[in-house]
């Protein structure tokens, strides 16, 4: 009469374990979509980044030249204001690369705090998929055990 409460509970116990992993089953493919979704806009985040540090550099380097040219010209006839004109004209345009480069940089931050935190709620459900499954494989045994008794 004993085993058969005790058969009864690890039945009991062997179904719970079941319903839990197909629910954590569920959360892994869950996890596993956004992961993916998560390093695709790191990705895309990361190439739009690339370009606004090269978009920045390109202006930077640009004004850095053109004073460069404008400063070794003599002084005498008196230099053209025209490429002072166009100096400050690059630099607003660099204010603005300026802004879409920190705000590409804000982006990738974003994207890869979203990207570690759907890694990490993966590896959670993976262990917790483990453990149940070790629950499973425990309870299974005992089972064995008590059908082997007389």
């Amino acid at each position: 009469m004993a085993n058969e409460t005790i058969r009864a509970t690890l039945s009991q116990m062997l179904t719970r374990y079941a319903a839990q992993r197909a629910n954590i089953l569920g959360r892994m493919q869950d996890c596993r979509g956004f992961l993916f979704n998560a390093e695709s806009n790191l990705k895309q985040a990361r190439e739009a980044e690339r370009r606004a540090v090269f978009e920045d550099d390109e202006l930077t380097r640009k004004m850095r030249e053109l004073m460069v040219y404008y400063n070794s010209l003599p002084i005498d006839p008196p230099r053209p204001q025209a490429l002072l004109e166009e100096h400050a004209e690059i630099g607003r345009e660099q204010v603005q690369t300026h802004r879409k480069r920190m705000a590409a940089h804000e982006a990738v931050r974003n994207a890869t705090s979203v990207w570690e935190d759907a890694k990490r709620d993966l590896a959670v459900a993976e262990q917790d998929e483990k453990t149940v499954s070790e629950r499973i494989r425990e309870t299974n045994e005992q089972i064995g055990r008590l059908n082997q008794q007389p």
